[in-house]
């Protein structure tokens, strides 16, 4: 599976588990989940997509971005909670065909009256040994 591949796989996965999970936790869910960034300020929108791939003698290594865009929305640690928990349990390595997650990092941006919006970012870094096999570039 190639970086874009990815990239939308982990956009369909989460946009097939996260509208329960919010819902459960009492929140609205997204307007959009798109397998690029944000075209609308003003609206709930889930993005994904590629931030870095690079290919070593021996690893592939694939980062993806998923960004929350939470329009007029104020508590982004409860959607922080929920999303956090829908990454770690859902979007396993073997869903992108890699190895391991290596990492996940989170970046919280509290509401902001400039903007009228909060934002949370995540990027996912998956990695997987190469071998002389490889050709899924």
């Amino acid at each position: 599976m190639n970086a874009g591949e990815a990239a939308t796989t982990i956009k369909n996965e989460l946009a097939s588990v996260l509208p329960a999970l919010l819902t459960s936790a009492s929140l609205a869910d997204f307007e959009v989940y798109q397998d690029e960034p944000p075209r609308i300020a003003e609206q709930r929108a889930l993005c994904v997509y590629v931030a870095n791939e690079t290919f070593s003698q021996d690893m592939r290594t694939v980062g993806i971005l998923i960004q929350a865009q939470l329009y007029q929305i104020k508590n982004v640690n409860a959607y922080h909670d929920v999303i956090m928990s829908a990454i770690i349990n859902n979007l396993g390595a073997e869903l992108v065909g890699m190895q391991n997650v290596e990492t996940v990092d989170a970046d919280i941006w509290p509401f902001s009256r400039n903007v009228s919006s909060s934002f949370a970012y995540y990027e996912l870094t998956y990695i997987s040994d190469l071998d002389d096999c490889y050709t899924n570039v």
